[in-house]
């Protein structure tokens, strides 16, 4: 926890949009986040008939692997890749994607990765101190739970860099 000094000022309070971003920024996430964006919203990016047969695999720099299921379906993606390279890009906001490679193999069933197994070990919580440029964005954030949230998250995140 960082003690503030008597004569600092409290924390100035900002939109939790703003310090998520901000914190995301400073860890080093924002690919993750980006990556995450694109997996959720594949099939509004692409439609519906594109989405059933391709699915978001990883983002290394600037390339988009996506996996298809089947030979058509990679040829038809890979005849739409300017168009679909442009809406990817327009979705995120800024010119992130500078290519999409398509990889050919089975879809993963969403849906049993929603649900780990029940045997699955949790995840340890990392206590790792927080630098003091990342513990004063938090301090922004009004909602004390949310703090903590953020806190446990971001050394989460850092215990498995």
């Amino acid at each position: 926890m960082v003690k503030r000094r008597k004569d600092s000022a409290p924390a100035r309070l900002r939109p939790v949009a703003e310090v998520v971003e901000k914190i995301l920024d400073r860890c080093g996430l924002r690919k993750q986040r980006d990556l995450f964006r694109l997996y959720a919203s594949w099939e509004e990016i692409v439609g519906g008939r594109l989405a059933s047969h391709s699915q978001v695999l990883r983002l290394r720099g600037g390339v988009l692997e996506v996996r298809v299921d089947q030979a058509v379906w990679m040829q038809h993606l890979q005849l739409q890749k300017r168009y679909i390279l442009a809406a990817v890009n327009r979705y995120l906001g800024e010119d992130l994607i500078e290519d999409i490679f398509w990889r050919f193999g089975v879809l993963e069933d969403v849906a049993a990765n929603e649900h780990p197994a029940a045997e699955e070990e949790p995840r340890p919580v990392f206590g790792a101190e927080l630098e003091p440029e990342t513990e004063e964005l938090l301090q922004a954030l009004p909602d004390p739970r949310l703090r903590e949230t953020f806190r446990r998250l971001i050394g989460e995140a850092k215990g498995r860099a």
